[in-house]
């Protein structure tokens, strides 16, 4: 069996998206310094002792919850969000007015002035889709990755609309190219060796759900098998289905690695973008639907509503992690693991790790082991 070479599982509802963060810096070290904490069992909040997770045999050791009280923010204005995203930048769409906000040059700024924004992805690239239906991509577009049209344009500078479509429902990609799926059930990608317009891949109308990690991007069909597409020299490959399980229910993005789970709750990653195959991760059955995947660290929700975190180290997977109190409901982390964002019970945003350019809000600390609130300025 193969195990992952330090991941970040993060478990997922809306706008799939981890990518290939090329604003790893120093940062990184900061980012890892919670790899080795090992806080007592009783951290957790109430005063009541923090669950245990059962010793798991294939990984060599009892895991163990880390409790700890949320931190409160110290300034700024709090968030509710519909949706948010955490790769290369971190972006949300605010409740109740549907703005769109993304940390840009140092702080947290609104894309625009629309106010009907439904869900987002933030890559190097990024793309959001709005209630009528319609994509819009701005950011990178070197290689055509922004889909709109026009590859001479390495930058585009505010979301400019792909296409002129009303039927898109989710976008996912990495670096170097982007792909989307319709409501139809249809696939399009665009980008390296594709073009800079979106380009139907196959013509199956089954798709359901698209993520990328490194020069792959994953997608699974209603009939539950998974399906990738991988971007090298010369162009992407045909849809080709990875292997030949049928009960496949969720998959994440990543930086190096990729998770997904299945319909039992196991969890199943792959380690890099040499490895084609899934591997079973631990030998518990209670990951909740939705996963995503870094070389960092691993985190992940669990059908109870905790929080997770699984450090390989050694070769082995140990230390089980729930920062803060409350019953998470979405997770996302960045391609480069420096920084994580969960929203609560209550569509409350909180952060936790670096806070390089503002990826936690505001006024989030520079570094925090704990989640922090998101704040807008």
């Amino acid at each position: 069996m193969k195990l992952l070479g330090s991941l970040v599982l993060t478990g997922a509802l809306v706008a799939l998206g981890c990518g290939d963060d090329e604003s790893n810096t120093g940062a990184d070290a900061a980012a890892n310094a919670d790899a080795t904490t090992t806080p007592t069992a009783d951290a957790n909040t109430g005063g009541t002792d923090a669950p245990m997770a059962t010793t798991d045999a294939m990984i060599g050791g009892a895991d163990a919850m880390i409790g700890g009280a949320d931190a409160a923010p110290p300034g700024g204005v709090a968030v509710t969000v519909y949706a948010f995203d955490r790769a290369f930048k971190t972006c949300l769409v605010r409740k109740p007015d549907r703005t769109l906000w993304c940390n840009e040059g140092g702080t947290v700024a609104q894309i625009g002035s629309d106010t009907d924004w439904a869900s987002v992805y933030a890559n190097v690239t990024r793309c959001a889709i709005k209630t009528n239906g319609t994509l819009w991509c701005w950011g990178q577009n070197s290689q055509g990755q922004a889909g709109i049209g026009d590859s001479g344009v390495s930058d585009v500078t505010a979301p400019t609309q792909v296409g002129s479509g009303t039927d898109w429902a989710q976008v996912s990609g990495i670096s170097a190219g982007t792909c989307g799926i319709k409501t139809g059930g249809t696939l399009w990608c665009w980008g390296d060796g594709l073009g800079d317009a979106p380009v139907q891949m196959g013509s199956a109308t089954n798709w359901t759900v698209v993520g990328g990690n490194v020069n792959t991007i994953r997608m699974l069909a209603s009939d539950g098998t998974l399906h990738e597409v991988i971007y090298q020299v010369g162009g992407p490959t045909p849809v080709q289905q990875v292997e030949t399980a049928t009960d496949w229910a969720s998959l994440g993005s990543g930086g190096i690695g990729q998770c997904m789970s299945k319909t039992n709750n196991e969890l199943w990653c792959v380690a890099d973008a040499t490895d084609r195959t899934p591997n079973r991760q631990g030998d518990t059955a209670d990951y909740a639907a939705g996963v995503m995947a870094s070389y960092v660290k691993t985190y992940g929700l669990k059908t109870d509503g905790t929080l997770w975190e699984i450090l390989n180290v050694g070769g082995g997977l140990i230390n089980a992690f729930a920062p803060g109190s409350g019953v998470w409901r979405d997770l996302r982390t960045d391609g480069g693991g420096l920084s994580s964002c969960a929203i609560n019970a209550a569509d409350e945003l909180w952060c936790w790790g670096s806070n390089q350019d503002a990826s936690m809000g505001t006024s989030a600390p520079t570094f925090s082991t704990v989640p922090t609130e998101f704040t807008l300025p």
